[in-house]
């Protein structure tokens, strides 16, 4: 869906009324809505401007706990070994020994 809307424009003048006098769903591709049209000939001139939305079509998709501990396993070795290479394999095993939950995705 896409989101047709009539709303303030003008960023450093203070909005006279509401910031948004219309709002219109339609499907991707079609025109401005007429009423959105008419209406902005009405305040044309006046700061308000006639602007499309393009809201995200599915909810965000969360990480399991299985991907997370892999992530945070695969970034912390990747970080110590930037920085203690010769030391890594026991600030390593310390790391999990100290936050294992952490590192297991909960």
């Amino acid at each position: 869906m896409w989101r047709y809307s009539l709303r303030w424009c003008l960023p450093h003048r203070p909005c006279p009324g509401r910031r948004e006098l219309m709002v219109k769903y339609t499907v991707p591709g079609a025109p401005i809505p007429t009423k959105i049209r008419e209406l902005w000939k009405e305040y044309q001139g006046q700061g308000y401007g006639v602007c499309i939305d393009f809201p995200p079509s599915k909810a965000v998709q969360r990480w399991s706990a299985e991907r997370k501990a892999e992530a945070r396993r695969r970034k912390m070795v990747k970080r110590i070994e930037k920085t203690a290479p010769l030391f890594a394999q026991e600030l390593i095993a310390r790391e999990f020994q100290e936050r294992g939950a952490y590192f297991n995705g909960e």
